[in-house]
Parts: structure tokens; C-alpha cells; sequence
């Protein structure tokens, strides 16, 4: 007798112990206790198990995502630049510089503004709160590195 659903089997199978043997157990939840272990006592021969299993992988596992790069990176790369400048224009008196460090905080900025503003459009598109919140901390700390850079 395997009903679609093992609860309406269960359920079933301690109203039929309920009728023919009323003294046995005292509660209901006993005449439950007792029906699933009869149903967990026939195993494969039924087909749904009482509760819900996860739902496992299949088999591949999932990729980490690479950290996105840190401002702290450009900020010493901008640096580090400085002072090769600097070592530049000792050495050699009239050899090109590697260039600036207000064009590489520029550089910097730039990207910041790009990602600022793709994160916007993200944020506005997305359409759970949730979603938007999330977006809203990431610009929030964009937008606090640019303020650093200024």
C-alpha cells in the first residue's frame, strides 16, 4: 500500500493501529512513533522517505571566486612609481619619468568612478532589497576609497 506521500502513509497506517488496537498507546503521537517505524521497518519496498533530503551536488565542485583586487594595491603600486620617478630623474638629469603620482591617483580614480557608476546600474536593476542593500555597502566603500585619493 505505497500512497504518493510517506506522512499520508504514516498518518494512515496509525489510524488503522488506532482501530484495532485502541488500549495500546495512550496518545496519538505514540501510534505515530509506532507507524513509522513500521514504514522505515519495510525500507526500499516504499519509495518516499519521510522527510526532505537536500538535494545533492552533482558531483562538480563549485568554483571560489578571486577576491576583487584591493585599492591598498594601487595605492603602493602609486608609490612604489614615485619613487622610481624619483630615482629617474636623479640619475639620468633629463630621462623620461615613469610618470607622476597624480597621474597614477588619476588612473586610479578613474577606475574607481567606472566601477562606482557600474555598480549603480547594477543596483538599479536589481529587484530585490536585499540585492540593493548588498550594492549600496560595495558603493559605499568605492566611493570611501576615492575619498582617499582625493
Amino acid at each position: 500500500m505505497a500512497k504518493s506521500n510517506a506522512l499520508t502513509w504514516i498518518i494512515n497506517e496509525a489510524k488503522k493501529l488506532r482501530r484495532e488496537y485502541p488500549k495500546r498507546f495512550k496518545t496519538w503521537t505514540e501510534y505515530v512513533k509506532q507507524a513509522s517505524a513500521i514504514y522505515h521497518s519495510k525500507g526500499a519496498r516504499l519509495k518516499k522517505p519521510v522527510t526532505h533530503k537536500r538535494k545533492k551536488n552533482s558531483g562538480m565542485p563549485k568554483r571560489k571566486k578571486a577576491a576583487p583586487k584591493k585599492r591598498a594595491a594601487i595605492i603602493r603600486k602609486i608609490k612604489t612609481y614615485h619613487k622610481k620617478e624619483g630615482r629617474a630623474i636623479r640619475a639620468f638629469g633629463t630621462v623620461r619619468a615613469l610618470g607622476t603620482v597624480s597621474h597614477y591617483k588619476g588612473k586610479a580614480k578613474s577606475v574607481l568612478e567606472h566601477e562606482i557608476g557600474r555598480l549603480t546600474v547594477q543596483q538599479f536593476k536589481a529587484k530585490k532589497k536585499t540585492i540593493k542593500r548588498k550594492i549600496g555597502k560595495r558603493i559605499a566603500l568605492k566611493k570611501q576609497e576615492y575619498r582617499k585619493l582625493s
